[in-house]
Parts: structure tokens; sequence; C-alpha cells
């Protein structure tokens, strides 16, 4: 709600920091998701 509100009156440089911190954020957890799928996958196909 607070970055919604801070969009309709303007982009402030604090905003866009906290956009790409959450924007890094987001991508390193999909890169952790993505290694654990693949190496689970790895192991089942060991086994």
């Amino acid at each position: 709600m607070i970055l919604y509100s801070r969009l309709k009156r303007q982009v402030t440089p604090d905003l866009n920091a906290l956009s790409v911190v959450l924007f890094l954020i987001s991508g390193g957890a999909a890169l952790v998701a993505e290694l654990v799928r693949y190496r689970s996958e790895q192991r089942r196909l060991r086994d």
C-alpha cells in the first residue's frame, strides 16, 4: 500500500532503490529454487 500511494505522488530515488532491492531478492529466490530443483532432479535420475 505504501508503494502504491507513493507512486501516485511521484517516484523518488528511495522508491527506486527499494524496487531494485525487491527485484534482486525475488531474482535470487528464483535462482535458489531452480538450483534446488535441478539438484533434486539429478539425484532422482542417479538413483
